[in-house]
């Protein structure tokens, strides 16, 4: 349903916030981050790109996350575990 060009570059840009690990921001000011709400289908939200409040928060998340897995990592006791199999399973790609 998306036919304009720049709407659809914006929800990409949204879209793509979520796999930086953020959230949907619908209780901000308008233009304060590119997880907003949309507002009517193909209107752009003219934001020209990440703000400095997204970059902030993919920081702090990241930073989070590497707090995280350092004290998993840290935390674990030195039990033998299995060793790593080569996977030899044949790949068989259909023909076309």
């Amino acid at each position: 349903a998306l036919t304009n060009p720049k709407a659809l570059t914006d929800a990409v840009a949204h879209e793509l916030g979520h796999n930086f690990g953020l959230f949907d921001c619908y209780s901000g000011r308008a233009k304060t981050t590119v997880m907003n709400q949309f507002g009517p289908i193909n209107i752009a939200n003219e934001m020209p790109g990440p703000t400095a409040c997204d970059v902030a928060q993919v920081k702090l998340a990241y930073k989070q996350l590497s707090l995280q897995t350092s004290r998993a990592s840290s935390s674990k006791n030195n039990e033998e575990g299995e060793e790593p199999v080569d996977d030899d399973t044949p790949i068989v790609l259909p023909k076309p």
